[in-house]
């Protein structure tokens, strides 16, 4: 989940640690044994990390998230000041309002549509046909979604200039796996426009600190 605790897990009798993983144990039990908490003193458990500029997406609004569990640990503080010097305060307003302008006039908004109708059919608050036909006609509709969706976040973007480093070229060079791993990742974050529109905003914010 990415969560804010970490766990180890005990068996509850005695056999070898790769047994745990194979499942071949009576039972495991699982103990929380940290926390992290931010400079604030808030716990990240239940919170997550607020994005300073958010981007709409689709996935968040489906996938499985630990406090939907039973027994998931709720947030907290602990009593402790934190000393540490803190940056410059960022334009987040103006960055905000560039990104939103930038967005309602794309994609966006539709991903933003998709995703409404991805959790209607994941959390199932629509009815599914029984007839073979009409389940037929409901599948297809849930692929095309996908297909969609998928479809949505690659458009390539001439003003964007992706490439590897000198350094990390060399190592590649050395290793035709990884250069060939390098290559799909260059490949897809060419059409990523999650990824443009983060470069984007990463933009905006070295020009607006460059005026102060």
């Amino acid at each position: 989940f990415g969560k804010g605790t970490a766990q180890n897990l005990l068996p509850l009798d005695s056999v070898p640690a790769e047994a745990v993983y194979s499942g071949k144990t009576n039972g495991v039990l699982k103990v929380t044994a940290g926390k992290f908490y931010r400079l604030s003193s808030l716990s990240l458990q239940g919170n997550g990390i607020t994005p300073d500029v958010p981007i709409p997406g689709v996935m968040e609004k489906v996938i499985e998230r630990e406090s939907s569990h039973p027994y998931s640990l709720s947030s907290d503080t602990v009593s402790k000041t934190a000393a540490f010097a803190a940056h410059p305060p960022l334009p987040r307003a103006e960055l905000i309002a560039r990104s939103r302008s930038r967005l309602s006039v794309n994609l966006f908004a539709e991903i933003s549509r998709l995703g409404d109708s991805l959790r209607k059919s994941a959390y199932l608050t629509e009815k599914i046909p029984l007839s073979l036909a009409a389940y037929s006609s409901y599948v297809g509709r849930n692929r095309s979604l996908h297909r969609r969706m998928e479809s949505l976040f690659t458009a390539a973007d001439p003003s964007i200039t992706i490439r590897t480093s000198t350094s990390a070229k060399a190592l590649f060079d050395l290793n035709p796996y990884m250069r060939r791993m390098n290559e799909k990742t260059l490949s897809s974050l060419s059409t990523d426009i999650v990824f443009q529109e983060s470069v984007r905003i990463m933009s905006d914010m070295i020009e607006l600190q460059n005026r102060q």
